[in-house]
C-alpha cells in the first residue's frame, strides 16, 4: 500500500485531526507514498498497519491539540448544564 493524498486526508478526518503543517503533509506523502527499500536492497510496499502506526506516532501532537479543545468545550458545556440543572432544582424546592 502506498499513501496518497486522499488516503492521508481520510485518516486525518477519521482521527479528528483538522490541521497539520503543509510541510509535514508533504514529507509524509514523500516517505510513505513511495515503495521502501529494505537492508538487502529489495523494494517493498508498506502495509496499511505500517503506515497507520508510523502516522499515529508522528501525528500524536496534533491529535492531542484537537482533543484538548474538544474536552475544553465539553467541560464548559457540562459545567453550564450542571449549573442550569441546579438552578432548576432550587426553583422546585
Amino acid at each position: 500500500m502506498l499513501l496518497t493524498r486522499r488516503i492521508l486526508n481520510e485518516i486525518l478526518r477519521g482521527w479528528r485531526i483538522w490541521y497539520i503543517p503543509a510541510e509535514l503533509k508533504k514529507e509524509l506523502l514523500e516517505e510513505f507514498g513511495n515503495p521502501c527499500i529494505d537492508d538487502e536492497g529489495h523494494l517493498h510496499d508498506y502495509t496499511e498497519q505500517d503506515i497507520c502506526e508510523h502516522l499515529r506516532k508522528i501525528l500524536r501532537p496534533y491529535e492531542s491539540q484537537c482533543h484538548d479543545k474538544d474536552l475544553e468545550w465539553g467541560g464548559q458545556l457540562g459545567q453550564a448544564t450542571i449549573a442550569d440543572s441546579e438552578r432548576g432544582l432550587d426553583a422546585v424546592k
